[in-house]
């Protein structure tokens, strides 16, 4: 099998990010018992955390136990971000997923924005069932989520073939994904079974579980804000 190099790319900030950020907190993300309530929010893609600006009246002191609290908080998302920056780069250089950039999944969010903000989720996800004791593959996760839409065609386009577009793109995603990288069981299975329940046969992993509940809570985020013109920008934004 060819391996085709692209180059590496910057993950998207604006669409990426909100979107991330929504639907992560929309999945539960309980901490064990006894650990302190998270502060983080999913950071922007492109960045390693989400600094949101504040006054300096309203900062906490660099010594205070707030400061600190948010600064753990921060190292995780922050280690998301970075496994997510590097997988998507070797996507790219090893296969088609640039080519993701230029579709678009819902509203104003391309598929490659929309995958990449499932990825995020679904590595939160995949931390707060670590705190409670139960492991995930966290490779096959991250691949998976990352190439769950990997169709590499406008579904919006008036095509015949793109008619019942939900209940087959999982297979044609897995076709395309099969013909540029190899896959582990998990990531096939991920791949195959994310639109349970429309595609009537249930994940048979729990990394798949994960990625087809993140898939719906990012898509519901992006296509609500998507049909609320005064919130599209937030999820609106360029694909790198």
């Amino acid at each position: 099998m060819e391996r085709r190099s692209t180059g590496t790319t910057a993950l998207p900030n604006p669409a990426a990010a909100t979107s991330g950020a929504a639907c992560a907190r929309s999945i539960a993300d309980a901490p064990a018992a006894g650990a302190p309530a998270p502060a983080e929010r999913a950071s922007a893609p492109g960045a390693a955390v989400d600094n949101a600006p504040v006054s300096p009246a309203s900062a906490p002191a660099p010594d205070s136990p707030a400061s600190t609290v948010a600064v753990r908080a921060s190292v995780p998302a922050a280690r998301r971000a970075a496994e997510v920056r590097a997988a998507v780069a070797a996507l790219d250089a090893q296969g088609r997923f640039e080519l993701t950039g230029g579709y678009i999944q819902h509203g104003a969010v391309s598929v490659r924005a929309h995958v990449i903000a499932v990825a995020l989720a679904s590595l939160r996800v995949a931390d707060a069932l670590g705190r409670l004791g139960i492991r995930t593959d966290r490779a096959s996760l991250l691949r998976g989520a990352l190439l769950h839409d990997y169709f590499l065609y406008d579904w919006h386009d008036p095509d015949p073939s793109h008619r019942l577009h939900g209940f087959t793109h999982p297979f044609a995603a897995l076709a395309r994904a099969e013909e540029d990288f190899e896959l582990t069981d998990c990531e096939r299975t991920i791949i195959k079974r994310h639109m349970f329940p429309l595609v009537p046969v249930p994940p048979t992993c729990r990394e798949a579980w994960i990625v087809c509940l993140a898939d719906k809570a990012c898509a519901l985020h992006e296509t609500v804000f998507a049909r609320r013109p005064r919130e599209a920008a937030s999820v609106k934004g360029p694909v790198a």
